[in-house]
């Protein structure tokens, strides 16, 4: 896009003259973004006893052609039963394949009815990912909620907003 590209076409005759023809092909305009962000959980377990403390990260995915572009928001709700805690200054998290680096940094938090939004300016490259760590406290014993992480539609330069939403179901033992 907004580039020019030449074309050169060469003939030979049964006599073996050759013409050249040369012309120019410029395309114009604007591609859309190729940005898929997606949603998933990496979880230290999904089985608590109450008052247990894990970690959990929420990774938001651009498996897109294109880095993101401008704000993303990843609402995280149902944890009804659960206390989520987010430090800013969290740079690992312990989860069941080991520990793992998260980008808490690059997030902020605002608490809404139901949930909590976390919001990053920050550039996700195509083909790679962030990662917002939570630790979660069961709080009643005997209840289950589903963790759902949901990407707010078109935010980051998203442009598929089918697969945006991940579940887990937290249960904490009697």
């Amino acid at each position: 896009v907004d580039s020019t590209t030449t074309v050169t076409y060469e003939a030979m005759d049964p006599a073996g003259n050759i013409t050249t023809c040369s012309f120019d092909i410029t395309v114009e305009g604007d591609c859309p973004l190729e940005v898929e962000l997606r949603a998933q959980y990496s979880l230290q377990g999904n089985t608590y006893s109450e008052g247990d403390f894990r970690d959990q990260v929420v990774r938001v995915r651009n498996i897109g052609a294109d880095d993101s572009e401008g704000e993303i928001s990843v609402f995280v709700s149902g944890l009804t039963a659960f206390d989520v805690v987010f430090d800013p200054n969290q740079t690992t998290a312990n989860i069941l394949l080991g520990t793992t680096t998260v980008n808490n940094q690059d997030w902020t938090t605002t608490v809404l009815a139901g949930g909590v939004l976390y919001t990053s300016s920050v550039v996700i490259p195509a083909g790679s990912e962030s990662k917002i760590g939570l630790s979660t406290e069961a709080l009643v014993a005997g209840q289950s909620a589903d963790f759902v992480a949901t990407i707010i539609a078109e935010t980051g330069g998203d442009n598929n907003s089918n697969n945006n939403t991940a579940t887990k179901i937290l249960a904490i033992s009697p």
